[in-house]
């Protein structure tokens, strides 16, 4: 079975084995016919969160039946990043600063797909920085590119209540671009 055939039986693996949200198979640096299976799953709350160990043993159990003869699984947690976008911005003249960030807030949520990101699919700084730079309220963007996605968050945000402190996981932004 090859990887594809291998991922796809996983994401359609019965319900009653557990759910998993995403998965991607790599390759084993360091061992020949081995695979690591990096898995994430979701809360009843629908955020994040890794695989109980009795998921990870159906899940073995599961792909024996289509693993070929001398193939060998690692199934191990997809690290989770807790991550959010802070940026400054100058307005134009006779725009809402309010109705400006609404508007680049939904903007970003829905231009980005977040959700549609597959584990270790980078995020696209420019992509962002373009979709801020096309609101017709913003006149420059103050925040350099690579230092609008943050990983540790501060009291000094607009809604400390809104961000979710789950992990400690970080990255370096500037990887991202």
């Amino acid at each position: 079975i090859n990887s594809e055939d291998l991922l796809s039986r996983i994401m359609t693996m019965p319900t009653n084995f557990g759910r998993i949200h995403k998965v991607v198979s790599i390759k084993n640096k360091y061992f020949n016919n081995q695979n690591d299976i990096f898995i994430v799953c979701k809360d009843q709350e629908g955020y994040y969160t890794t695989a109980t160990d009795v998921l990870k043993t159906n899940l073995s159990k599961y792909i024996d039946d289509f693993r070929a003869i001398g193939d060998r699984y690692n199934i191990l947690d997809a690290t989770i990043f807790n991550f959010g976008i802070s940026i400054k911005i100058k307005i134009k003249k006779g725009y809402s600063p309010n109705s400006v960030a609404f508007e680049i807030k939904n903007s970003i949520i829905e231009g980005m797909r977040f959700d549609l990101l597959n584990i270790g699919s980078p995020l696209d700084l420019a992509e962002i920085y373009k979709i801020i730079m096309s609101n017709e309220g913003v006149s420059s963007l103050i925040t350099p590119k690579e230092n609008i996605v943050i990983t540790k968050f501060s009291g000094n945000a607009i809604d400390p209540d809104s961000f979710l402190d789950y992990n400690t996981n970080s990255f370096n932004a500037r990887m991202l671009h």
